[in-house]
């Protein structure tokens, strides 16, 4: 059995001689006599320049060249959304798998996925079962889907289960291979722990890599069209391919294949399409993203010495998409040094903005660490550097006339509204570029990372989803799945909310609860006069939710209780949903004038608060602001301040 299999190919332009998806059809193709599973390890249509325009609608046309026999999902092909996801599967003409994580409200897996595909290879006689695993640690990092809407099962046990199941089942697979997006140490913990899959075909990192663990193949094929491995699996002798066996003895040879041009052509037909994908994008700029109405500063003297409604949006939505409680972003991020005026915002005015591929990170940071990033990111100025910070989630002051390194305030500095505490340690989102220690956040490195750039959105793509998600609130653009979408609010509002379902309405979530698990066991309908004579109208959650009325089923029966949420739980996180869903509407349909009073964010033409005042807080800072307005060697960085003023306050 000759499989070929990579992962994680994001630029189909060749890289000089290197790489290309064009020259990478023509080596895959040289092997085609072998009568080979072609096997794909997931990250295809997300991030690249061009998949920004198209949402990685040009990788169809190359996958389908790749003549590729079945592939899993990983955490950038959902970059646009299910939707999109969706879509772009059907037309790629093969299965895609996605076995331990299951859509709640369908009981199926995510996305239209499939729990496994069987193969029988007429070349070899054996039959393959293939499954595809996933890792927690990225699926808790999307911003296109919420934890409450998804089941996620352990990939060890899970694994272990489904492959017993295709070798001892009906199926009868004399082989079963795992396509994996995980890390290499996840990828090694279920070498370990599944004796019913034979060979780990990985994806996610981007090295090449090859181990083995517990005698079982790990391999990893490298990124970007640049290499592919053929795997030779060989077994001593037909008679052992007997099913009941947890793994068959195999015979393994491996061979790298590195993509260049001294040995392999370009296919034309590949080269054409990606020639007119690259001619497209300049056109595909003018693409409307939503409107604006007012211009957002861009200029480099106002976004590197002060604070900007654009810095205030773009760190807002960064906020919304991940589980932080501040946002810092160096100014020199923005490349658009001009003025965007109100009206139409289109693609060509992001990329106008955010020109680079930056991915976002998440850290942990101490209120030590929190004062040192400040004091980096106001040690210049006044000077137009790029190390200015722009913010989310968190206000300070500081004095340009002291000395850098002792010029912010720290009692002046609030996260999520209240004071820094000195035990207290807090999530940090930023760009990768910054993580790395570059423009003098040199702190940054030394930080614990929680969500790795691979893990993380892409800063432009998280833009481009805010405005789709916010489009859809609306009730401008319909989604097949409206439940999986880019977050319109923060992660403080969204612990405000679940602690409202937790308090607020645990005693009626309890009649609930228990009149819906009772209605569960005779198989009746959660919304029957059981239920009603609770005194709970849950018409409008379950409509809201999608539910119908239903009470959700696992995917197996047999072993529904020890998997699913209790019933309870499920409710609790239907009401949740709910809650959200309402507060992100509250949100879109406040109207208010731009105003220099005014914090919030802009979205689709809307100008919301980002969260209610503390009115104690409020006045004294208000008072505070008044005091140092005498001092004339501070500067006011409120956002209606463009000439010299008062007091530095960057706000939320």
């Amino acid at each position: 059995l000759t499989i070929l299999h990579f992962n994680d190919v994001y630029n189909v332009e060749p890289g000089g001689e290197v790489g290309g998806a064009a020259r990478f059809v023509t080596a895959l193709r040289t092997y085609r006599h072998l009568s080979p599973l072609v096997l794909f390890s997931g990250d295809v249509f997300s991030p690249s320049t061009i998949s920004t325009v198209t949402k990685g609608s040009h990788l169809i046309d190359v996958l389908k060249a790749c003549s590729i026999d079945a592939a899993c999902f990983g955490n950038h092909d959902f970059d646009f959304g299910i939707d999109n996801l969706v879509q772009c599967c059907a037309e790629t003409g093969f299965p895609w798998l996605l076995s331990n994580i299951i859509d709640a409200e369908t009981g199926e897996p995510l996305a239209d996925a499939r729990e496994f595909v069987c193969i029988q290879h007429a070349f070899s006689g054996l039959k393959v079962g293939i499954i595809g695993l996933v890792e927690l640690e990225w699926v808790d990092t999307l911003s296109s889907i919420d934890a409450d809407d998804i089941e996620f099962f352990d990939f060890c046990e899970l694994g272990e289960e489904l492959a017993k199941q295709l070798k001892e089942g009906p199926e009868a697979c004399d082989l079963v291979l795992a396509l994996t997006h995980m890390r290499w140490p996840n990828d090694r913990k279920l070498a370990r722990a599944a004796r019913y899959i034979d060979v780990i075909l990985g994806g996610h990192d981007h090295n090449y890599g090859i181990e083995f663990v517990n005698n079982r193949l790990i391999l990893k094929s490298g990124t970007d069209f640049r290499q592919f491995t053929v795997v030779t699996l060989a077994t001593p002798s037909r008679s052992t391919c007997t099913t009941g066996q947890p793994s068959i003895p195999l015979e393994i040879r491996l061979e790298t294949v590195d993509v260049v041009g001294s040995r392999f052509a370009e296919d034309p037909t590949v080269a054409k399409a990606v020639a007119g994908h690259v001619t497209n994008l300049e056109r595909s700029m003018q693409r409307e993203l939503g409107s604006i109405d007012c211009p957002l500063e861009c200029w480099f003297s106002h976004v590197r010495t002060q604070e900007t409604n654009l810095g205030n949006l773009f760190t807002d939505i960064v906020l919304t998409a991940l589980q932080a409680d501040f946002v810092l972003v160096n100014s020199g991020s923005f490349r658009a040094d001009c003025v965007l005026p109100a009206g139409p915002f289109r693609l060509g005015d992001l990329h106008r903005v955010l020109p680079m591929l930056d991915p976002m990170v998440v850290l942990e940071i101490d209120a030590k660490g929190v004062l040192s990033v400040l004091e980096n990111g106001v040690s210049q100025w006044p000077a137009l550097e790029g190390r200015f910070p722009q913010v989310s989630g968190i206000k300070f002051r500081f004095d340009g006339s002291r000395p850098a390194g002792s010029r912010v305030d720290p009692s002046s500095v609030r996260i999520g509204g209240r004071k820094l505490r000195s035990d207290a340690v807090y999530r940090m989102a930023t760009k990768q570029y910054l993580y790395t220690g570059r423009d003098g956040y040199d702190m940054l490195p030394n930080c614990r990372l929680l969500v790795d750039d691979e893990e993380g959105p892409i800063w432009s793509v998280a833009v481009q989803n805010y405005f789709l998600a916010s489009a859809v609130l609306h009730g401008w653009q319909q989604l097949h799945n409206q439940r999986h979408r880019h977050r319109l609010i923060s992660m403080q509002r969204r612990r405000t909310l679940t602690g409202q379902v937790s308090v607020s309405l645990a005693a009626r979530l309890e009649v609930v609860a228990t009149a819906a698990a009772t209605a569960n066991a005779n198989e009746a309908d959660p919304s029957d006069e059981t239920v009603a004579d609770a005194g709970f109208d849950l018409s409008a959650v379950t409509d809201a939710a999608g539910c119908e009325g239903q009470v959700m089923k696992n995917r197996r029966s047999s072993e529904g209780s020890q998997r699913a949420k209790t019933t309870r739980e499920r409710w609790a996180m239907v009401r949740r949903r709910v809650l959200m869903d309402r507060e992100e509407a509250k949100l879109l349909s406040d109207r208010r004038p731009l105003c220099p009073q005014v914090e919030g964010r802009i979205v689709q033409g809307t100008w919301s608060e980002t969260e209610e005042p503390d009115e104690e807080e409020e006045e004294q800072d208000e008072q505070r602001a008044v005091d140092e307005i005498k001092d004339e060697d501070l500067v006011d960085l409120e956002l209606s301040a463009a000439n010299a003023g008062a007091t530095v306050d960057l706000k939320q």
